[in-house]
């Protein structure tokens, strides 16, 4: 077999997977190629059966890479609400005054400025503590509706409590 029908399986592993992480994967598809081809450098294997070896070894390392984008996706949607909440807290804790009010009972009062669905997703994530992946399924939608619902959520507690 030639490199280009290496590529090739490679790109029909990686067509329905994520658009966002194909690239990448691809990349990291190619450096574990290299890597089996130095595994079997000095090794007797007949062409069929080393097609069929190399196939299962890159569908399985792709099944692994897609679990690693996935989770590292979720991770930085995690990382941007977080760092929206530190912010709220600084703009609490405004001048020589400390409200020192937790964030819990800033969300309660903000009860009237949100949307339902505003306040939902935001009383799920902030005071039950449940998990995106969680809340996403539980109210049906995508986890990016989810995460733009908490930051809209965020900006208007902001606004609110800047004054």
């Amino acid at each position: 077999m030639q490199l280009e029908d290496y590529i090739e399986m490679i790109n029909y592993l990686l067509k329905n997977k994520n658009k966002c992480h194909q690239e990448d994967m691809r990349q990291d598809l190619l450096m574990f190629l290299c890597e089996i081809f130095k595994k079997l450098e000095n090794k007797t294997v007949e062409p069929k059966n080393l097609r069929n070896y190399i196939y299962i070894c890159l569908k399985n390392e792709s099944i692994r890479l897609n679990k690693v984008y996935t989770e590292r996706r979720a991770l930085s949607l995690n990382m941007k609400i977080n760092e929206e909440t530190e912010i709220l807290d600084l703009i609490i804790e405004k001048d020589t005054r400390s409200y020192s009010i937790e964030f819990y009972k800033v969300i309660k009062v903000a009860k009237s400025i949100l949307t339902s669905k505003e306040y939902e997703a935001v009383y799920m994530y902030f005071i039950l503590g449940k998990t995106q992946t969680y809340i996403s399924k539980t109210l049906n939608i995508s986890l990016q509706c989810l995460n733009n619902r908490i930051k809209q959520a965020i900006k208007k507690i902001k606004i609110n409590f800047e004054c």
